[in-house]
């Protein structure tokens, strides 16, 4: 990589660290266009540096990485298929057990699941929010 494409993707980096988008939109889209994480942030930061039609764009993507990423994660006897919730700061038991209990799930998959689908959505603060209530 020559110093001027570097200093391209710090700059796409930084735009991404920047905006309104986290982890987890970067993660879904990284998923969706089959590369790593780092180059996902890169090219909302570029898509960012672009101007808003190209974040109107980035948007559409988002919905539509969400929406795939929603059809595959459906009940399975292996959390293991639930990559978001593998990686996400909500997979110990206590805290899974203290939401399936606030929430009135049936069993810890079903909170597993609904973690997952939070999360492909990017609702974690969402899930935050609610672990705090379930702990109090």
């Amino acid at each position: 990589m020559t110093a001027s494409t570097q200093e391209s993707k710090d700059k796409e980096l930084q735009a991404f660290y920047n905006s309104q988008y986290d982890y987890w939109d970067a993660r879904i889209l990284a998923d969706y266009w089959g590369q790593p994480e780092e180059d996902a942030k890169a090219v909302i930061g570029r898509k960012i540096l672009w101007g808003k039609k190209d974040v109107a764009i980035l948007e559409q993507f988002l919905v539509d990485a969400r929406v795939k990423a929603l059809e595959s994660a459906q009940p399975a006897p292996n959390p293991s298929s639930y990559k978001l919730f593998i990686e996400s700061e909500f997979r110990e038991y206590e805290d899974i057990e203290a939401l399936a209990k606030f929430w009135g799930d049936p069993s810890p998959m079903d909170t597993k699941l609904r973690i997952e689908r939070n999360l492909i959505l990017g609702n974690d603060e969402l899930l935050k929010k609610a672990l705090r209530y379930a702990k109090s």
